[in-house]
């Protein structure tokens, strides 16, 4: 069962908080007004200071079209590319 959410849900008129226990993240679509942007972050703070959340826990603030890999990797379907070197590498002799 994939508990990841579509990409599409993310819509660029709104801002989103997006929960994922250790990670918090608030979503900033790029038609989204100022008063959405201040409630997401309040909502987002809220939920930091939450009881029982760990005090590690990171927050990030997402700009749409500048997203993180590891935003990313909370949906099924957002389109990435990682940044891996797939080629074999020469390796020194003693190795």
């Amino acid at each position: 069962m994939n508990l990841k959410k579509k990409k599409k849900l993310l819509l660029p008129e709104y801002c989103y908080v997006i929960d994922a226990e250790t990670e918090l993240y608030t979503w900033v679509g790029s038609n989204s007004g100022i008063n959405e942007r201040k409630l997401a972050n309040l909502v987002a703070k809220r939920l930091l200071c939450e009881e029982g959340r760990e005090p590690w826990t990171s927050f990030t603030k997402v700009i749409e079209n500048t997203e993180t890999v590891m935003f990313k990797e909370k949906f099924c379907d957002y389109p990435s590319e990682l940044p891996v070197n797939v080629q074999p590498a020469d390796l020194p002799s003693k190795f």
